[in-house]
Order: C-alpha cells, then structure tokens, then sequence
C-alpha cells in the first residue's frame, strides 16, 4: 500500500488548529454550541490542550445545559489563566447549576472584583447571595446586574400573598383533570427556596432554580394514585423570576404541579397531557 502522501503541500498543523478554532468560534456565535463543542473537543484530543479550545469548550457545554462538563473544562483552563473574568463568570454559573452554591459565589465575586462592569456576574452574585438568606446584599447585586443590562436581568416584583394563593388555586385548575384529582388531598406549600440538602438528595444535583419539589418517595409495589406525597412544596423566590404577570405565574406553577405528579406516577407527560 502506499504511503501517505507528504511534502511541502502538507498543511501546518497550526493552520489547522487555527482553522477548527476559527470554526468552533464561528458556531458559537451563531448559536450552534453542538458544532462548536465538537471542533472544539477534536483540538482537546492532539496534545497539548489548547487553551482557547478548553475554554470553548465549556462555553458550549454550558449552553447545551451539560453544567457538569462545563465545570471541568472551565476548571482546566482557569489552572493555566486563574484571573480570566470570562472563565470565572462561566464557571459561576456552572458551579450554581450544580448545587455548589457556595463555590459559585466565590467564582462570581472574583469574576466581578476583575471586571465590575460584568453584569451576569452580578446577578450570579445575588443568586447565590439570596440563597444563603442574604437578601439585602443580594438585591444590591442585583440592582447591578439590572444597571448594566436591564433586559437580560430584569428585577423581581413584589407579589402579595393573596396573588400567591390566587395563582395557586388558577395553576391547580389548569391541570388536567386525574392530575387535579390526585392533588386534592396532597398540602401544597409556600417556601422560599430549596436547600442544598434538596438538591443533592438524588443521584444528580438538582438546579437550584427548581419551582418544585414533592416530599416523600413513590411506592415501588402500591399504587402511587393512592399513596400520594406528604406535600408538595412550591418555591416562591424561583417561580417569582423571571417577573411574569398573574396568568403567566398560575401557567408556571400549573407546570411545576404536573411535572411533580408525573414524576412521582412514573408517567410520561403525553401518556396523560402533552404539556409544554
């Protein structure tokens, strides 16, 4: 068989590398992180990583919602730029998106002390800061974030308790009715939001941006129409952000309910109601 051909017409293998980043940046930027993460690991498997590479890397595997791989990747290239505002920023809402809140506060602080005018930031900043029962200090960084960028990171609304209630009772009669059934004799309440501890519970942390979360566990052998949860609790300071009206609100809290229910039965959404 012959050889490979080789010789002056043979590519240099940092064109080539320029060329696939060039094309990984491109996707980004287009809004196609799938192709972008995939010119951007081939780059990862020819020694040695590249930086640019590693760093687009995470930013796609965040924006695929791969929190986890987004993580690592962010990590890895912090190890070699450790005051890269971008990469901290990243890395922030990585480390919220798996339950590490305390961790996340400190990449966005960094992030922030680096470069103050970095809005996201900021609002990873309140997040992290209201969930650590820190209010004061989280509206501040919020009012912030709202500052730099006021149609991405909108300020919440105060919702009355009477609304709350209201939109409960509208959301609960927006399910369908065996959903509605089940959850007539299943307490719905009120908390602000879900403990460390709640998203850690599973296999796999849960985001801590979860509008509900029901208390007990399914039954493996009875009937789980009958053995219904203790509660359901609804997490007013999630369902509240982004800011929606009384419709939009009854509309989330109606989807928290029945993707609970269906969690809990063990059924599929359109073996009962093809909900968005």
């Amino acid at each position: 068989m012959d050889e490979a051909p080789s010789g002056p017409w043979t590519v240099d293998p940092a064109t080539l590398t320029a060329l696939r980043l060039e094309k990984a940046k491109e996707a980004i930027r287009g809004g196609d992180a799938t192709t972008a993460l995939i010119e951007a690991e081939e780059l990862l498997n020819t020694p040695p990583i590249h930086d640019e590479a590693l760093f687009l890397v995470a930013e796609a595997a965040l924006t695929l919602g791969d929190a986890t791989m987004a993580k690592s990747a962010f990590q890895q290239f912090l190890l070699e730029e450790p005051e890269h505002p971008p990469a901290l920023t990243g890395l922030s809402v990585a480390l919220f998106e798996t339950a590490e809140i305390a961790e996340s506060l400190a990449a966005s602080q960094r992030a922030a002390e680096l470069a103050p005018d970095t809005p996201e930031a900021w609002h990873y900043i309140g997040l992290a800061l209201e969930r650590t029962d820190r209010p004061d200090e989280a509206a501040l960084a919020f009012q912030k974030a709202h500052e730099m960028r006021p149609g991405m990171f909108p300020l919440k609304i105060d919702i009355s308790d009477e609304e709350w209630e209201q939109a409960v009772e509208d959301g609960k009669r927006g399910l369908p009715g065996p959903i509605r059934a089940f959850y007539a004799k299943i307490p719905v309440v009120w908390e602000s939001f879900p403990t460390v501890d709640d998203l850690h519970h599973g296999p796999l942390p849960l985001s801590p941006l979860t509008d509900a979360l029901y208390v007990g566990k399914a039954p493996e052998e009875a009937d789980p129409w009958i053995h219904s949860p203790q509660k359901v609790r609804l997490f007013r300071g999630n369902l509240g952000y982004p800011p929606v009206d009384a419709d939009g609100l009854s509309q989330r809290i109606t989807r928290a309910l029945f993707h609970e229910a269906i969690d809990w039965l063990g059924i599929r959404e359109a073996d009962i109601w093809p909900i968005s």
